[in-house]
């Protein structure tokens, strides 16, 4: 898929885009997330708030998935083992 913000992401789970959605690291092993959005503007306004900035850490997964990766003994089952059953 091509990036649409031009390769401009600067947070290290983001991993493709399309017009109306962006795709990152997922929770668990091989998986990723899919954001959708209503629109390429609704995108884009996401991305200026966190894709794009240093504070990529404020995203609510970005956030999720430094708090896993900041763990000593990482669940070998990923992220998702450690959300509430």
């Amino acid at each position: 898929m091509p990036n649409y913000t031009g390769g401009a992401s600067v947070c290290p789970f983001y991993q493709r885009e399309t017009p109306s959605s962006i795709i990152c690291e997922g929770v668990g092993p091989c998986q990723h997330t899919s954001m959708k959005f209503c629109g390429e503007r609704d995108k884009l306004r996401w991305q200026r708030e966190y894709c794009l900035q240093f504070s990529y850490g404020k995203c609510p997964l970005a956030g999720g998935l430094l708090h896993y990766y900041e763990q000593e003994d990482l669940p070998p089952q990923g992220l998702a083992s450690l959300l509430p059953q």
